[in-house]
């Protein structure tokens, strides 16, 4: 503690009196002695010394003794002082406080205690007042600096801020920060600024932990907490917007309010067991709202324990998962269900399936697969639209609906495929065929019926595959695999329109895969082109059409119509194709230079496979520029088809050919998908006339009807007509006498190597 200024003032005047006094007695009393014990001037003046020294020697000493007290009690002071100020540094380095002062008359900042350490500055003093400042949070510096500069200008009483401060491992910790104005100048302007920093970052901890707990607990999650006697405590707004409780109807209940009694007994003691023994459980549940309403809820309940492992807390955890449910009943519907005639999907045809021929009741019953083909359905999605095709399907679906018979289930196997399941119609064999005969012959006769779109009527082409099967002997595959089989065969068949699966065509099956196993192999070593001769009308050469042949070198020559088919089928056809027009591109090179074969166009017959491709305008380019070969002796040959894709694709396509020079021939004319509408808006140059009108044209009218009037279309158009398979000399003369001007046919060429067609131009 440190004396007062008054009372340093008393202390010096009454040493000072003190003094007054005894120099005075001493004076006049010690001259006045010295006077009477002698009258010797020397003597005297030898006293006096003797007196003044005495005098010194005296006020020496209580000078000494003075000023030893004064020390002393200075001393003490100081003591008091030091030791004050240990322990308010202790507590505020228990308190994890720091003091500052701040002289804005000589710019000038000290800071002292816990903050020293804290910045971990050697130094607790800056000239620079801003300096300090580098430790502030870049995001807090205004917010610090505005409420500093209020409480300097005098507008605010005291200063307090919150702010955070970077410490020596570049963390930053929350400190609180208060303050006083200990002087303030006339206009009252702060000139001195003191204050405390507290540490807040423990508090900041706890309130960010309290508002992220209070978050989570008013989540879109409905909370439920009760006591360790399972009476609820507390719910959130969740909780009361899924069950319609308020958190003052449920307090002090138990989580039974909720029930909805469809759960047994049994099913709360096992949920109960599994908390007891692994402090959780959820699960699917089904509870009851206030207003009576059931719906389903994924729950999930935790235990909270104490430091010595005692219950004090159930936490429930919710949601409503009406929505899933239903969006489960959705997805389960899409997925065993056809959106557009909501009949079963394929997926449910197999499980109706696998359900019959597992059944142990089926007891030697034969069940029939029947697939409902229609053949022209994409035909006529391509020309009316899909809106006129769903149509169709719809009314097909209603049709197929109405004439059910007891046993039977109908489903919607593919795009434009149904499918029939008579299940257990017989035990003999024969009679289970003659019965899935009848009813097919009464799907067809139903179906054939012309449906009404717009002012148009459609005549579906319908087409069956039957297959019999009965359980422990088939799988749902095969028996799939046996019904389209026979729906392959009929709807390559002219003749009949019922097909049922009988072992040969599993063979044709097995034949299939292993030409194309061995086609793999063979592209492209084992291949070779073929050409034969196109002529006029006087037997001169007008073009080639170039032929791919396979050499098996176990088997010998395989037939195209047994390969392309297989090609086409397995996609192998787009590596067969782009190999066939690389190589006649290299050959036309060769030609280029010869007189005999220069102006001879190659005709190339391209799939429809391999013309769909995105890539196929740009290989074709690249190999006319590559090759360096003139674009017009290129022809490339497509069958109709190919229009039975998106006919607006295939023009356009069409017409880009075109634009590179290549000409483009429509081959096996009238046998497929012949629109005259379409027709006149295709960029062709050539009509091939089918060598299957050709072949009967001498005994059948009908077929020369058809040549013949293929033949004025092709002239009204404008474009080469060609008549193939051209055997005969009468056969010739009749398609003469009809207007064909050109020919290609055994009558003037067989199909030969390249090289050896080469060869009888004189090309080597």
């Amino acid at each position: 503690m440190t004396m007062s200024n008054s009372s340093s003032q008393q202390t010096a005047l009454r040493i000072s009196l003190a003094y007054f006094l005894i120099a005075t007695v001493w004076i006049l009393f010690s001259d006045k002695a010295v006077f009477e014990l002698s009258r010797d001037t020397e003597w005297q003046m030898t006293i006096n010394t003797l007196k003044g020294w005495l005098f010194v020697l005296f006020t020496a000493v209580l000078l000494f003794y003075t000023m030893r007290s004064v020390l002393r009690r200075l001393d003490k002071v100081h003591e008091a002082e030091l030791e004050l100020e240990k322990q308010s540094n202790f507590a505020m380095e228990v308190a994890g406080d720091g003091l500052w002062d701040w002289n804005l008359e000589k710019s000038e900042f000290k800071y002292f205690g816990a903050w020293t350490h804290t910045l971990g500055a050697d130094n607790p003093r800056y000239v620079d007042t801003d300096s300090w400042l580098r430790y502030v949070h870049p995001e807090d510096i205004c917010q610090l600096r505005n409420a500093i500069d209020l409480h300097i200008r005098g507008q605010s009483s005291s200063f307090k801020n919150e702010h955070r401060l970077k410490l020596p491992n570049g963390e930053y910790k929350w400190y609180l920060a208060r303050g006083l104005a200990t002087k303030r100048d006339e206009q009252g302007v702060a000139r001195r600024f003191s204050g405390v920093i507290t540490d807040i970052s423990a508090q900041k901890n706890v309130e960010n932990e309290m508002r992220v707990a209070a978050s989570a607990f008013e989540s879109n999650e409905a909370k439920m907490i009760t006591d360790d006697k399972k009476k609820i405590i507390r719910v959130n707004q969740a909780f009361t917007e899924i069950t319609g409780y308020s958190e003052a109807e449920v307090l002090g209940k138990g989580p039974s309010v909720l029930k909805s009694g469809r759960h047994s007994d049994e099913f709360y003691v096992l949920m109960s067991e599994k908390i007891i023994e692994s402090g959780w459980w959820q699960g699917e549940i089904w509870n009851k709202r206030k207003n009576g309403e059931v719906y389903p809820e994924w729950l999930k309940i935790n235990v909270v324990k104490d430091n010595d492992g005692n219950v004090t807390n159930y936490v429930a955890s919710f949601n409503d998962i009406s929505d899933i449910k239903e969006a489960e009943k959705q997805i389960e519907h899409l997925a065993y269900f056809d959106a557009l005639t909501h009949l079963p999907n394929k997926s449910q045809l197999i499980k109706n399936l696998e359900h019959i021929l597992l059944s142990p009741s089926g007891n030697g019953l034969k069940s029939a697969l029947i697939l409902i083909d229609i053949k022209n359905f994409k035909a006529l999605n391509n020309t009316l639209g899909y809106r006129s095709g769903d149509y169709v399907l719809i009314e097909i679906s209603k049709r197929l609906s109405d004439i059910l018979i007891e046993g039977a289930t109908l489903a919607r196997y593919g795009a434009d495929i149904f499918s029939i399941v008579l299940e257990g119609i017989s035990h003999s064999q024969e009679q289970a065929a003659s019965m899935a005969h009848t009813f097919a012959e009464n799907i067809v006769n139903t179906l054939k019926e012309p449906i009404a779109i717009s002012n148009l009527k459609y005549e579906p082409d319908i087409r069956l595959g039957i297959s019999l099967f009965e359980s422990a002997k088939h799988s749902a595959q095969d028996v799939l695999k046996f019904s389209e089989l026979a729906t392959l065969e009929a709807k390559t068949s002219k003749e009949k329109s019922i097909h049922f699966f009988d072992q040969s065509m599993q063979e044709n099956l097995e034949k299939r895969f292993y030409i194309e196993s061995k086609l793999k192999a063979a592209i492209p070593n084992d291949l070779f082109l073929a050409c034969q001769l196109q002529v006029d009308a006087y037997g001169d050469p007008v073009g080639a059409e170039v032929l791919i042949r396979w050499n098996d070198p176990e088997n010998g020559l395989i037939s195209p119509a047994d390969f392309i088919p297989v090609a086409e089928e397995s996609g192998l056809i787009n590596m067969i194709g782009y190999w066939v027009l690389q190589t006649s591109c290299q050959h036309l090179k060769k030609w280029s230079t010869h007189p005999k074969l220069k102006d001879i166009p190659l005709s190339i017959n391209v799939s429809v496979g391999q013309f769909m491709q995105e890539t196929f305008f740009s290989q074709l380019a690249d190999m006319i520029s590559s090759t360096n070969v003139s674009p017009s002796m290129i022809k490339l040959e497509l069958t109709e088809s190919v229009f039975v894709e998106d006919f607006e694709t295939i023009i356009t396509k069409m017409n880009a050919i075109k634009s590179l020079g290549v000409k483009l021939s429509l081959d096996d004319f009238g046998t497929g998908f012949s629109s005259l509408s379409y027709l006149k808006r295709l960029p062709i140059d050539e009509l091939k006339i089918d060598q299957s009108f050709v072949k009967d044209l001498e005994q059948d009218q009908g077929d020369e009807a058809i040549v013949k009037s293929i033949i004025a279309l092709g002239k009204s158009m404008g474009v080469k007509v060609i008549a193939e398979g051209v055997e005969t000399d009468s056969q010739k003369q009749m398609l003469t006498d009809l207007g064909c001007d050109n020919f290609q046919g055994y009558l003037y060429d067989k199909p030969k190597k390249i090289e050896e067609f080469e060869k009888s131009f004189d090309i080597y």
